[in-house]
């Protein structure tokens, strides 16, 4: 690992910046968040005994409480970035996902508690600029992190990979901005504003 690291961390901080702006911060929304998505909804949003599932052990299933549909507010995030040069930045985000959702009674179908949790995930980037033009830039990206999330007793932690196919900025130091992701992160549209400085 340190074989790899060592050269990339030397040829990062040996490149020339450019005479643009040199950094940008970003505070945006995304859309599905595939991964707390598939850890704490089983892929359908609901948790509910099905007849059609019969087995051991499930009748005391059935009288449990069960969960009902879980919700998620979807990515909030900022990210900070580092314009090493016209075409390459290095990025380094900040991801937020609240998630929650309703524990039922099976027999009366009566709200017992609401649970609650949060999926929170650190994630470098590096974006390359395939198109700039004075008020729009064109790019794609690759990020490699770490999720580490929590929902009604249960806690995980998982590695976290999202690609950027493609995304924009419009505008000069001010700016609004809109991609399209898939990952573990976030599968669909991102958006937001950001700053350059």
């Amino acid at each position: 690992m340190k074989r790899i690291l060592i050269p990339l961390l030397t040829l990062f901080l040996s490149i020339p910046l450019a005479a643009q702006e040199k950094f940008e911060v970003r505070i945006g929304w995304g859309g599905l968040p595939l991964l707390d998505e598939a850890n704490f909804t089983d892929g359908h949003g609901a948790h509910f005994y099905s007849p059609d599932n019969l087995g051991i052990g499930d009748l005391e299933f059935m009288y449990r409480p069960q969960k009902d549909a879980v919700y998620m507010t979807g990515q909030i995030y900022g990210e900070f970035s580092w314009h090493v040069r016209k075409k390459l930045t290095i990025a380094g985000g900040l991801y937020f996902n609240g998630i929650y959702g309703d524990i039922i009674d099976p027999d009366t179908m009566a709200r017992i508690r609401r649970a609650r949790g949060v999926s929170v995930t650190i994630l470098p980037n590096i974006y390359w600029y395939w198109a700039n033009y004075p008020k729009c830039r064109f790019y794609s990206g690759l990020g490699l992190g770490i999720n580490m999330a929590t929902y009604d007793g249960k806690s995980l932690a998982n590695p976290a990979v999202q690609f950027t196919p493609i995304g924009f900025t419009a505008g000069k130091k001010f700016f609004f901005f809109a991609e399209y992701g898939l990952g573990t992160l976030c599968m669909g549209g991102k958006a937001g504003f950001g700053y350059r400085f």
